[in-house]
């Protein structure tokens, strides 16, 4: 299929800060309304020439803005930034969800979106009854979930609990569920934010799999993620989006460079916004880096190894959580990951409320020359996540041994570390 899928030009969305104002007004509210309309209408002109646009109320914020991309039928689009800088808010104005402020977006052809887990779902029906409800919200009829019933089924991977009430499923049953739904719905433009998240890693790998069958049949993708080695392995295009605008646009895999870029060095150490983890029993709000023993630093000898060091605050006690560390190359893949119960898998230890810290040590050498981004996440297993912290701090590890004593750079391979030889007939031979 030729043509364009998505054509986007110039996307905003304004959303008002706070509480709304109840849906009617008292006589009284109405005539102070009406007498004070000519006030309002003067401050918003004062505030068009001190940098705020005529009409706009400093109570709301622009969660997208003068956002403009297209999107040709059978590729699929990958879009990456940090969190709160408009992602959701994008893919929301694609589906249909919600209408833009200014601008427009033409979508050709069916929108088959998954925004949330069980998105549509109702908690008390079942399984079977939530496929046809689902199926019938993305616009197939009866007979076609009928005829792909059986697929969705099974792609799902919940025939056992088909009619047990959603509300029973956890939160990985019910992504997968959802996923499947949509992915059988094969509308022409599949938008996919951010569910892959939760369940298991086959699960994944299924689900990308999918996504790229649905590219390799004509139709557009629109993938949200911080996986950026997904994003880079499906994606053939990437646009990078930083409070609300476009940071960047162009090839998935130049767009994931741009994005790590962006990553915060400043003396090894870095504070983590906690609205990234509200609402949560356990927040990140810091990470540090440099040589094990020494102060933080950007930069970090090969030779000396890497300490990691993570901040975290605990709301209410929490037993058998586990912090783990994920380091991302430039490539977009992740090199390591490593977690605090590794060591001991069925350790349930009790952390009390409060601030705590954990160091990780990376040996030396290990990791080969180049940038680095930290990734964080507190999880209890069969629980889910409780925080998260992707890509909070970039290092850089570098070579400085002596020129006959440093690696060859041009080989391949994630990491380097110095691993024992031997050779036939001793070290003479």
């Amino acid at each position: 299929m030729n043509g364009t899928a998505i054509q986007a030009e110039r996307l905003g969305k304004m959303y008002q800060v706070g509480a709304l104002r109840p849906g009617f007004k008292t006589w009284r509210e109405g005539a102070s309304d009406i007498a004070s309309a000519p006030f309002r209408l003067a401050a918003s002109r004062l505030r068009s020439g001190n940098g705020h646009p005529a009409g706009e109320e400093t109570n709301t914020i622009w969660a997208i803005r003068d956002i403009s991309f297209q999107v040709p039928f059978g590729q699929a689009l990958g879009i990456i930034g940090h969190n709160g800088a408009g992602k959701s808010t994008l893919v929301k104005v694609l589906s249909r969800i919600t209408e833009p402020t200014e601008g427009r977006a033409l979508v050709a052809g069916r929108v088959g979106s998954l925004l949330e887990v069980s998105a549509g779902f109702h908690p008390e029906l079942t399984g079977r009854e939530n496929i046809y409800l689902n199926g019938a919200v993305l616009g197939m009829s009866r007979s076609d979930i009928r005829a792909r019933f059986a697929q969705i089924v099974d792609f799902a991977g919940v025939e056992r609990y088909l009619d047990t009430p959603v509300k029973r499923y956890s939160s990985g049953m019910s992504m997968r569920l959802a996923f499947s739904v949509a992915a059988h719905f094969e509308p022409e433009v599949l938008v996919v934010d951010e569910v892959l998240a939760v369940g298991d890693t086959g699960f994944h790998k299924r689900c990308l799999d999918k996504m790229a069958e649905a590219v390799a049949d004509g139709r557009t993708v629109v993938f949200i993620s911080h996986n950026l080695a997904a994003v880079t392995e499906l994606c053939r295009q990437g646009l990078l989006l930083e409070k609300g605008r476009v940071a960047a646009a162009g090839s998935a895999a130049e767009v994931v460079v741009q994005y790590l870029a962006m990553g915060r060095m400043e003396e090894g150490r870095a504070v983590i916004d906690s609205a990234e983890t509200d609402g949560s029993d356990v927040r990140f709000v810091g990470v540090s880096v440099g040589p094990p023993g020494k102060e933080p630093a950007p930069q970090i000898d090969r030779d000396e190894g890497v300490e990691v060091t993570v901040e975290y605050e605990i709301r209410k006690p929490v037993a058998g959580c586990q912090i783990n560390l994920e380091l991302w190359n430039y490539d977009g893949v992740c090199v390591l990951t490593t977690g605090s119960r590794d060591v001991d898998p069925t350790s349930t230890y009790r952390e009390e409320p409060g601030r705590h810290r954990m160091t990780c040590r990376i040996p030396a050498p290990y990791l080969r020359a180049g940038l680095y981004s930290i990734g964080l996440e507190a999880a209890v297993p069969d629980e889910g996540v409780l925080a998260q912290a992707p890509y909070a701090l970039t290092f850089e590890v570098v070579d400085l041994g002596l020129p006959e004593a440093r690696i060859v750079e041009s080989t391949r391979g994630a990491i380097r570390p110095v691993l024992p030889w031997s050779r036939d007939g001793g070290p003479d031979a």
